[in-house]
């Protein structure tokens, strides 16, 4: 992964770092290659790899080896390029070292969080893990967040009973084709403990901590079977994961329309949000 403001310079020496097991090596490590544009025909040319960004300036990008790169342009002053190898050198350096800290400090908490992380470790451990388990710790953690946001108790119970209804008979229940990573016993004592809760709830006690508490001994094997998969996913983001810097994955906030509301939502998101999202205000006017 790249992060959203990489230039080219940056890029030729993350290239000239992450390709030495290759073919490509000398050629990365020696800078004796050039960019090409998508076309395949526009050459970037030396000068331009400074500022040229990867994602906002470029569409494609073809490596051509052969071509004077950066380290090898005639025609551009030799300190002005080991002034900008080193800048991006210090950069991936810095990039280096947050991702590592990211990546130690990982919990599975933070990954059921957070959509994009979550898409991750289970591309990351398909094969190993079914999907549906991460899926049924993402359920609950989004259950349980939109509860911590009410408090009123008859309003909390009357949102929260379907949904427990659903991840139980998704989940849950004996003979679902959801392959969760717990003993078939501990599944079938949570949908009996959970519909027997349910039926004492409409007698009066509306307890959603109770109908929770009954898949307390399902979410905790399947969450064991993916802490021991955490070490894959760090090693995955210390390579090629995310910045700590962007924590959680990076959104865009579009806001349409730049009336009052419109044009203070956009300033709120843009004054106290600006390092965790990008603010866009769509308008006709000016």
């Amino acid at each position: 992964m790249l992060r959203q403001r990489t230039t080219l310079a940056e890029l030729r020496v993350i290239l000239a770092r992450s390709l030495t097991a290759t073919s490509f090596a000398e050629v990365a490590k020696s800078g004796s290659f050039a960019f090409y544009l998508h076309d395949g025909r526009t050459k970037v040319d030396p000068e331009q790899e400074m500022s040229l960004e990867l994602f906002e300036h470029v569409p494609g990008l073809i490596i051509v080896p052969g071509g004077s790169g950066t380290r090898r342009a005639s025609g551009m002053d030799e300190s002005a390029v080991s002034a900008s190898l080193l800048l991006a050198e210090a950069k991936a350096d810095q990039e280096t070292n947050e991702r590592g800290e990211f990546a130690a400090s990982l919990t599975l908490g933070m990954i059921v969080g957070d959509g994009d992380l979550a898409t991750r470790f289970k591309r990351l451990t398909y094969g190993e893990l079914p999907e549906e388990n991460m899926q049924f710790l993402s359920e609950l953690s989004a259950l349980r967040e939109e509860m911590d946001g009410l408090a009123n108790d008859e309003m909390r119970f009357a949102l929260a009973l379907p949904k427990l209804r659903f991840i139980n008979t998704t989940f849950i229940v004996q003979g679902t084709s959801m392959k969760l990573a717990c003993d078939p016993a501990v599944r079938e004592a949570a949908s009996t403990s959970f519909v027997t809760s349910v039926q004492v709830a409409k007698g009066g006690a509306r307890d959603v901590k109770a109908l929770l508490g009954c898949f307390e001994a399902v979410e905790k094997e399947v969450s064991a079977a993916c802490e021991r998969l955490l070490p894959k996913m760090r090693d995955a983001v210390t390579t090629v994961g995310p910045l700590k810097g962007v924590g959680k994955a990076r959104r865009t906030v579009i806001v349409v329309g730049g009336g009052i509301a419109g044009s203070f939502t956009a300033r709120w998101f843009d004054r106290y949000y600006k390092d965790r999202f990008d603010t866009i205000l769509v308008d006709p006017k000016e």
